[in-house]
């Protein structure tokens, strides 16, 4: 199953044409009520930062969009670029490529169909984590392979027996459909999208700058799995783990989106902390210009919140989290350091985070 997986994702790679226009143009789709954080902003950061397409964040609606940690309901609000109906007026031959997160409502008649459209004017749609529950939802996948989190897999088969749902990848790309697997492999997935924009010397440069020595489709995603001990933890964080732990983002101008993503996912993951983004103004811009709104005031943390800046310097009693893949191997290492190696290991094992000894790092 390896090799013929390995086989389709090189043969794929071989129908992407070219894109028509002279700067392709990646539209990263957001749903207002709920689209999760790190699915979001890990593809957003890591293709911007490759400086080779014009990346746009469209939301299903106007106004703040709600990126959440999982199936953390309260989140994270930033303001997209562009909605959907405004994106078809000033694209009307659409994007080159689609990137679809995991969304709270995965059949958003809006979503499904606005990625009919972009797919019928010839848009890869790219669909992170359960994302992919969204874009099988349209039909489209019908045929096709994809992949999506380990923790989905018996309800897309159920649901979608049409797709050949591919398992033990971390990505799948299937003519003008590249599906990824869990959370965390947004940011192979990601690069791999760098490659098929500017080539793998391109990625591979950008994947050096993010942390990484390389990026693939493994390791295998049956290496993950969700038992009673691990739902027993996190209902235990959830209802006992009173009073919540306060992790504070404090943002700076021109904060490092992938490092923002892993950060707020993976700390609000352990289910018992409450992790607001703390800025002095009311909207921050990261490093590629996502306006982000401010959560709280820094100076009205409580004394007992911990402090958490994403790359750069640090105030007394703070956590500093590295950017793009360091941060979240920075998290886990606080996890362990502050809760144990079992909660650090079941917020990895919730963003298929492979274990280290089977990262291609640096």
């Amino acid at each position: 199953m390896r090799t013929r997986t390995i086989l389709c994702l090189c043969a794929a790679a071989l129908c992407v044409a070219a894109p028509a226009r002279a700067r392709p143009v990646v539209a990263v789709l957001a749903q207002n009520d709920g689209t999760e954080i790190t699915d979001f902003l890990v593809p957003y950061g890591v293709i911007a930062s490759s400086d080779t397409a014009d990346v746009v964040a469209v939301s299903t609606h106007e106004g703040p969009v709600e990126l959440v940690p999982g199936p953390i309901l309260s989140g994270t609000k930033i303001l997209s670029d562009t909605t959907v109906a405004k994106f078809n007026s000033a694209h009307p031959t659409g994007a080159d490529f689609v990137i679809v997160p995991a969304f709270l409502d995965s059949n958003n008649p809006v979503t499904h169909e606005w990625l009919r459209g972009q797919a019928a004017k010839g848009a890869t749609l790219v669909s992170i984590c359960d994302g992919a529950i969204v874009l099988a939802g349209t039909g489209l996948l019908d045929g096709h392979r994809a992949t999506g989190h380990f923790a989905s897999a018996d309800q897309r088969r159920k649901q979608f027996p049409k797709v050949e749902w591919i398992a033990n990848t971390r990505f799948v790309h299937d003519g003008k459909f590249v599906s990824s697997s869990g959370v965390s492999a947004s940011l192979p997935t990601a690069l791999y999208l760098v490659e098929l924009l500017a080539g793998r010397e391109r990625a591979l440069a950008v994947a050096k700058a993010q942390g990484l020595a390389d990026y693939s489709a493994g390791p295998d995603s049956d290496t993950f799995a969700m038992g009673f001990g691990d739902l027993w933890l996190g209902a235990k964080n959830y209802l006992l783990g009173w009073p919540r732990d306060v992790y504070g983002v404090e943002l700076a101008p021109g904060v490092d989106e992938v490092g923002l993503g892993f950060a707020i996912d993976m700390l609000s993951r352990t289910f018992r902390a409450q992790v607001p983004v703390a800025a002095p103004t009311s909207e921050i811009r990261t490093r590629y210009g996502l306006r982000v709104l401010r959560g709280a005031d820094p100076i009205a943390l409580p004394a007992r919140a911990v402090r958490v800046h994403i790359g750069g310097a640090m105030s007394a009693h703070g956590v500093r989290i590295g950017e793009g893949a360091r941060a979240p191997q920075d998290v886990l290492a606080y996890l362990s350091s502050r809760y144990g190696d079992e909660l650090s290991a079941f917020v990895a094992m919730q963003l298929e985070y492979p274990p280290a000894t089977t990262l291609p790092n640096n």
